[in-house]
């Protein structure tokens, strides 16, 4: 009996005591090779995390050029446009005008030929004083604007003597104007001659920039020089002084009469 039970205490302690690979909560011991596998994955995928996120900054800031630079061109559309609108309402502006001027040209044409069929018809003092003075109103009328006064004594008024000019000599120059971030012309212009703008002085501006760097054979600006051209307008001072307005590049014409002495 003794011996019996000698040998199933041993059985029993062989039973509960050896060593195991299950442990006591009954799960399987991680070896050394699996953390280290785990380890490499948790790396990996840190690794696919980042370059994704850098991928997604690198993809973000393009699309902002992107939108930059189509809301750069945007802009320069909605400039392209405004200026479209401008020179259209010039152009508006432009007919009205010439409407105008013919209709004050037909008039004092006709003016000239009423003098002159008063002075060859036969009417007496009383019918000559009336219509005389009935022209002379319609003369004075026209006269008041600036355009019709230019025509009216550069058209219709003509040489006392068929040899004799009434143009003096005259000399041409380009002159060109940056206004495009709005700087102020620095000129005195006078647009009582109708058809061009007369220089009247000069201030801090643009002209006076000019004059001061401009060297030969450029021409300096002078009191009395005419603006007759502005880029493609030309033909009346409103016109033209409308388009120095602009906040652009202007190229100009400038005309210079000469005394004849």
């Amino acid at each position: 009996r003794r011996v019996e039970a000698t040998k199933a205490a041993e059985e029993s302690s062989s039973h509960f005591g050896g060593a195991s690979p299950v442990g006591m909560a009954g799960s399987p011991a991680k070896s050394p090779a699996n953390a280290a596998e785990a380890k490499k994955e948790v790396a990996i995928q840190k690794k696919r995390e980042e370059h994704s996120t850098s991928a997604g900054h690198e993809l973000l800031g393009k699309h902002s050029l992107m939108v930059a630079l189509i809301q750069q061109e945007l802009n320069l559309i909605r400039s392209d446009i405004e200026t479209v609108k401008q020179r259209v309402q010039v152009g508006h502006e432009s007919i009205g005008i010439l409407r105008e001027e013919m209709h004050r040209n037909s008039e004092a044409v006709s003016i000239k030929a009423g003098f002159l069929a008063m002075a060859l018809t036969d009417c007496t003092e009383a019918e000559r004083g009336r219509i005389h003075t009935m022209l002379k109103e319609k003369e004075k009328s026209i006269m008041g604007s600036a355009s019709g006064l230019l025509f009216y004594t550069t058209v219709i008024e003509q040489p006392q003597h068929m040899g004799e000019s009434v143009n003096l000599p005259a000399t041409h120059f380009a002159l060109e104007l940056d206004r495009t971030e709005g700087q102020v012309l620095g000129m005195k212009l006078s647009t009582t001659m109708g058809m061009c703008l007369v220089i009247e002085a000069f201030q801090d501006g643009l002209a006076r920039d000019y004059n001061m760097k401009c060297l030969p054979p450029q021409e300096p600006l002078r009191v009395k020089d005419r603006i007759v051209q502005v880029n493609e307008v030309r033909g009346f001072a409103a016109l033209l002084q409308r388009e120095l307005e602009l906040k652009k590049k202007h190229c100009c014409i400038v005309e210079r009469r000469h005394d004849r002495n």
